[in-house]
């Protein structure tokens, strides 16, 4: 399945400053965030192999972050179009985000946005796959092992 989801990701505690790389470092309130991203080869593979597996090379952006964060949810939508600049784009207009983080192969500003309240989260990255013509599904935390 081909498709684009985002990460509804948790940061508990206090407010956090990650390295992401060699370079860069991120300062990170605690909360929770939507990471956007798209899978247009396999979308399950994507999920399971890359981010819900602990034991990988780190080479994304949110590698770095989800070694210190919980995901707590995952929605997506099947789409052979890359529309996660769009979804991106969408929720940018919606949510504070984090200038640079997960972008770097496209020109948008950012493709993680905060909230500090995880249904309104939900509610709005719902409402961005339907503002696309998307359908959202969604996977809950306790569905996300294995």
């Amino acid at each position: 399945m081909k498709g684009i989801y985002v990460l509804i990701i948790e940061v508990s505690g206090k407010a956090a400053d990650i390295a992401v790389g060699k370079r860069r470092c991120y300062h990170f309130q605690p909360g929770y965030y939507a990471y956007v991203g798209s899978a247009l080869s396999s979308l399950e593979s994507r999920l399971r192999r890359r981010h819900l597996h602990m034991e990988k090379r780190f080479y994304w952006h949110i590698d770095y972050l989800l070694r210190e964060s919980n995901i707590q949810n995952v929605i997506y939508a099947e789409s052979s179009e890359k529309k996660e600049c769009n979804l991106a784009k969408w929720l940018s207009l919606k949510l504070s985000s984090v200038a640079g983080f997960g972008c770097s192969d496209c020109r948008c500003w950012s493709h993680l946005f905060f909230c500090p309240e995880r249904q309104s989260l939900k509610k709005l990255v719902d409402d961005a796959f339907l503002s696309l013509g998307l359908k959202p599904l969604s996977l809950a935390s306790n569905c996300l092992v294995g």
